[in-house]
């Protein structure tokens, strides 16, 4: 059993031995190692992430229309059109000459329209004196007739709603998204295009910069 208790001990000493003379033949090495400053990379080396050009993709029409341009520009004549109300008058737009007129394009299913209105009819309440017109074009050939109707009543709208039953003023106006408006100056001629809901103070800026 001494024996054994020996060689046990002997072999772990050599074992030791062997693992201080290596520990002292590297010690110099990792310490040089150690020492050294990490590798630099100039400017032509650093990868850089590459850009992948975004395909031009336009965004999701909020709308069931095939039109695809947008306008009519600013400083461009208004297409000329006429369009029946709920009650069935007909209304031209050139019988508004004199006057400074803001067309509205809508539906009833947006909800940024529904948002927009009472500001709209806000600034018709305060602006009509001075001799602004307000039109509410409805998208009738993408709405429904009784949610239309409904729509106004909820609110509060009391300037004209004309019907574009064919979806033709739209085309002509190049409407693709939903609310757009177009503030139309007393000689017939578009001064201010609005895609997407407008704030108050958009309107009270373009109304006074247009109005007496």
């Amino acid at each position: 059993m001494v024996r054994y208790k020996f060689i046990l001990f002997l072999i772990t000493a050599i074992l030791v031995s062997i693992g201080i003379v290596w520990l002292f033949l590297n010690t110099s090495r990792l310490l040089s190692y150690l020492a050294q400053p990490p590798p630099q990379l100039s400017a032509q080396e650093i990868p850089l992430p590459s850009s992948t050009p975004q395909a031009n993709t336009p965004n999701p029409l909020p709308s069931p229309t095939t039109r695809t341009s947008i306008g009519p520009f600013v400083s461009q004549q208004a297409p000329a059109f006429s369009l029946k109300t709920r009650a069935g008058d007909v209304m031209k737009l050139e019988d508004n000459r004199g006057k400074v007129v803001l067309l509205n394009f809508w539906a009833s299913w947006c909800i940024p329209c529904k948002e927009e209105m009472p500001l709209i009819q806000a600034a018709y309440e305060k602006y009509r004196d001075r001799g602004l017109v307000v039109w509410g074009i409805n998208m009738t050939d993408i709405d429904d007739r009784d949610e239309i109707d409904k729509f106004v009543q909820e609110t509060g709208v009391t300037f004209p709603i004309l019907l574009d039953e064919s979806g033709a003023v739209g085309t002509d106006y190049r409407v693709i998204s939903i609310p757009t408006s177009f503030f139309i100056d007393r000689t017939g001629i578009i001064q201010h295009f609005q895609l997407g809901a407008m704030t108050a103070s958009q309107m009270d800026q373009y109304l006074e910069e247009m109005l007496p």
